[in-house]
């Protein structure tokens, strides 16, 4: 189960901060378990990115979406790099709360006044009231193609997916106590080998192919 250490535990912990907890954690499980790639990233970040062709680019990394999960308070810096990214086309979408503080004003009304414009009149920028797991994945699913697609997709498969040496790798593991049998498709034009780590053996498989995983076992799959 992926598990990000945070405040709920903590006794007198406010509710507010409680709420950015659990929403924080919430969205993160959510990604991980359904197999969207993402990284968490913070403000200096942001503005310490640029904008190209619709994407957040931050060598050699570059997001097509940025979420927010009960992010009211950024740098300035970064809430002016968030809206030149939505107005190229990047997808961003607020959950909880709305932009509202800076790092200069609090509350800071120019950055409220200018988000609140952007959620209501461009179709790139969605804001969620409340945390909503389907309403997120329909979201990224009109966005974004999956690197790993199952055929069944409730089954326990969780993804890494790296760029090495111009290679797609994806290593896939079953995180469940029982064996699983998937068909599996990989969102990649190179043609793939298996690798087995518990077995040693290399084979050649096809982009869409059925797998076999043990109990917490993984498989490294690799364009040749």
């Amino acid at each position: 189960c992926h598990q990000v250490n945070g405040w709920r535990g903590v006794k007198g912990v406010a509710n507010r901060v409680s709420a950015v907890d659990q929403t924080f954690q919430d969205v993160s499980r959510f990604l991980f378990e359904k197999r969207w790639e993402y990284l968490h990233v913070d403000g200096k970040a942001l503005v310490d990115s640029h904008v190209e062709h619709g994407e957040l680019v931050h060598d050699p990394l570059r997001f097509k979406v940025i979420i927010l999960p009960i992010a009211d308070t950024l740098p300035a810096g970064a809430w002016t790099r968030l809206l030149e990214f939505v107005a190229q086309g990047g997808k961003l979408v607020a959950i909880g709360e709305m932009p509202m503080n800076s790092d200069t004003e609090f509350p800071d009304l120019k950055v409220r006044d200018a988000f609140a414009r952007v959620f209501e009149q461009n179709a790139n920028a969605v804001f969620m009231a409340d945390w909503n797991a389907a309403a997120l994945d329909d979201l990224l699913s009109g966005w974004l193609n999956k690197p790993v697609r199952l055929a069944i997709e409730t089954q326990p498969m969780r993804l890494a997916h790296k760029m090495v040496d111009k290679h797609d790798v994806f290593f896939l593991i079953n995180d469940s106590k029982s064996s699983v049998t998937a068909t599996v498709t990989f969102d990649t034009d190179g043609k793939l080998e298996e690798w087995d780590p518990a077995t040693a053996k290399i084979r050649p498989v096809s982009n869409e192919t059925e797998i076999q995983l043990k109990p917490y076992h993984g498989k490294v799959y690799r364009t040749r």
